[in-house]
C-alpha cells in the first residue's frame, strides 16, 4: 500500500508566474500466486493535485483501477495488465479514455542487479521504459530509469511527446516498510496542430519521497 507526495516548480518564460504542482497519492494492490508460477493482480489508486500556472489555478482528482496476470520463470517475472482511469479536473470529469495495456518484466541478476523493461499502449500512442537497480545490500538500493512516450498524453486529443529519466535511493526499514527518494527530469514537446496555434517545450524537475507498506 504505497503512499507518495511530490511537487515541482518550473519557470514560465516571459511571465512572472511560475508553473507549480503539488501531488498526493495512495494506492492499494493485491498480488496473489494461484500456483508457484502464475499470479493474478488487482489494484486501485487515488491522486490529488493542485496546479498553478498562468491563468490556471485548479484542483484535480484521479481514480484508477487495474487487473492483470503474472508469470514467473526462475528469477524473472512478466506481467500483463489493463488499467482504466477517470479524472475530475476543477469539478468536471474529463472525457473517459480507453485505458492502457502494459507488458512489463522484472529480472533479477546475481541477486544484486535488477532489470525492468516495460511497454504500454494507450489511446493514440505508446510508451517504452527501462528501469535498472543495484542493491549494495538486501535493504539498500540505487535506482535509475528512463522512458519515452508519444500520443494523447492529456485529457484532450492533442498529440505530445514526452521523455525523461529518474535516479533514486531505496531502503527497506524492515520486511514491511520501504522508504525511497527520487529525482525525476521530464521533457514534454507539444507540436503545432490544428487545435493548437503554437508549439511548446517544457522541462520539469521533480523531487519525491515515498513510503511503501507491505502487508504480511
Amino acid at each position: 500500500m504505497p503512499a507518495s507526495a511530490a511537487g515541482f516548480a518550473t519557470h514560465s518564460p516571459g511571465s512572472s508566474v511560475d508553473r507549480t504542482n503539488q501531488h498526493l497519492g495512495a494506492n492499494a494492490g493485491l498480488n496473489v500466486y494461484l500456483t508457484r508460477h502464475f499470479a493474478v493482480t488487482a489494484g486501485v489508486g487515488y491522486g490529488y493535485s493542485v496546479l498553478h500556472d498562468i491563468h490556471v489555478d485548479q484542483k484535480s482528482h484521479a481514480l484508477d483501477g487495474s487487473l492483470g496476470i503474472g508469470v514467473r520463470a526462475g528469477d524473472a517475472r512478466f506481467d500483463l495488465s489493463y488499467t482504466f482511469a477517470a479524472n475530475d479536473v476543477a469539478g468536471t470529469f474529463a472525457p473517459l479514455r480507453w485505458g492502457s495495456a502494459r507488458l512489463s518484466g522484472f529480472i533479477v541478476i546475481d541477486r544484486r542487479f535488477t532489470l525492468g523493461p516495460s511497454g504500454r499502449l494507450f489511446q493514440g500512442g505508446a510508451e517504452g521504459s527501462l528501469d535498472l537497480g543495484f542493491y549494495a545490500t538486501p535493504e539498500f538500493g540505487l535506482l535509475l530509469g528512463g522512458f519515452g512516450e508519444r500520443g494523447e498524453l492529456f485529457s484532450d486529443p492533442i498529440v505530445a511527446t514526452r521523455y525523461g529519466g529518474d535516479a533514486g535511493l531505496s531502503y527497506w526499514v524492515n520486511t514491511s516498510a520501504r522508504v525511497s527518494a527520487f529525482y525525476v527530469l521530464t521533457f514534454t514537446d507539444l507540436a503545432p496542430q490544428a487545435s493548437v496555434a503554437y508549439s511548446s517545450h517544457e522541462v520539469d524537475h521533480q523531487l519525491s519521497l515515498a513510503l511503501e507498506l507491505r502487508l504480511p
